[in-house]
């Protein structure tokens, strides 16, 4: 086992499910200390079981900038200072672009968007020397996949922070998974009917005609999150199964 992340803290928001959760739990096969987050204990006593010497749970919303400050005071009280930092959080409120509300883009933005970017801005003070930062995007941001308007345009607005914030030798990526096996399309406003109809059209693309695992995309969180990365910066790593090319 290489262990790559061996005692580097990592902060990992989103872990209770999903991709986040697969991220969460490959570091930790790395060696990683992690500092799990999300809006319920319950969905991150599996982790802790896993290795509850190297887990910190810390509970909250990422749009509650109170939140996000204890979390960045949880993780430096507890292992000091901070070299992983992952936004993993994300939510889609499908609609046609023109019957989606105000109401529907500013919950996405949110979420997606200033959700990510509170979440640097309140964990850069504890950031260390070298630290990477992903946030993680969409490759259906490219797609222009009927529905996905406001979800595409609050991921293509996280896309442009990884270009912008790389103070102090941190290196800041985001990663497009293309679509993916999360309980995130169980909860997009859709009827099931529909939800089924609009995955089948997705896994028609896809090269091997399923959704990708998020363990799959927990491997290139691990490739952004280590040094063989190191001269990664301001980037967007698609790993999108085909997606893009069909």
């Amino acid at each position: 086992m290489s262990q790559a992340l061996l005692n580097k803290v990592a902060i990992v928001t989103g872990a209770g499910s999903g991709i986040g959760k697969a991220i969460a739990e490959r570091f930790l096969t790395e060696g990683a200390k992690i500092v799990v987050f999300c809006r319920t204990r319950s969905s991150l006593e599996e982790l802790v079981a896993q290795a509850p010497a190297r887990v910190l749970v810390a509970v909250g919303d990422v749009t509650s900038l109170a939140d996000l400050g204890r979390l960045a005071a949880a993780t430096t009280r507890r292992f000091c200072e901070i070299y992983v930092l992952v936004f993993s959080y994300g939510i889609a409120r499908i609609a046609p672009i023109v019957e989606t509300t105000e109401e529907l883009m500013d919950e996405q933005f949110r979420v997606n968007f200033f959700g990510a970017l509170n979440t640097f801005r309140e964990c850069l003070p504890f950031l260390s020397q070298g630290a990477a930062v992903i946030f993680m995007t969409a490759q259906l941001t490219d797609s222009g996949f009927l529905g996905l308007g406001g979800f595409n345009a609050s991921k293509a607005a996280v896309g442009t922070l990884a270009s912008e914030l790389s103070p102090r030798g941190i290196r800041v990526n985001s990663l497009a998974p293309g679509p993916t096996d999360t309980p995130m399309w169980n909860n997009t406003g859709l009827s099931k009917k529909r939800a089924e109809q609009m995955l089948a059209a997705m896994k028609k693309r896809l090269s091997a005609g399923r959704l990708a695992s998020p363990q799959s995309v927990a491997e290139s969180a691990l490739f952004l999150a280590t040094d063989a990365a190191r001269n990664v910066i301001g980037q967007e790593l698609v790993v999108d199964g085909g997606f893009s090319i069909r």
